[in-house]
């Protein structure tokens, strides 16, 4: 879904980065499937496929602070 709506059906980067999550199946409750990317980040050329796919998508948006200084 998320490949399609934004431009990316059919880019090899992303089956490496779907290959690379694990899927852990009803956690933390019956029919939830967590996605852990911890394993995305132990998988070089998976992550960076991620990091590469938001700089593509970013790089011309003019950002000046990725992150919000406000947390909760």
């Amino acid at each position: 879904m998320f490949a399609a709506e934004n431009g990316l059906k059919g880019d090899p980067r992303l089956k490496s980065i779907s290959d690379a999550i694990r899927v852990v199946p009803h956690f933390p409750k019956p029919g939830i499937m967590f996605q852990d990317i911890t394993t995305l980040l132990l998988d070089h050329k998976a992550f960076k496929n991620t990091v590469d796919i938001f700089v593509d998508r970013y790089k011309d948006m003019n950002i000046s602070s990725p992150l919000d200084r406000h947390t909760r």
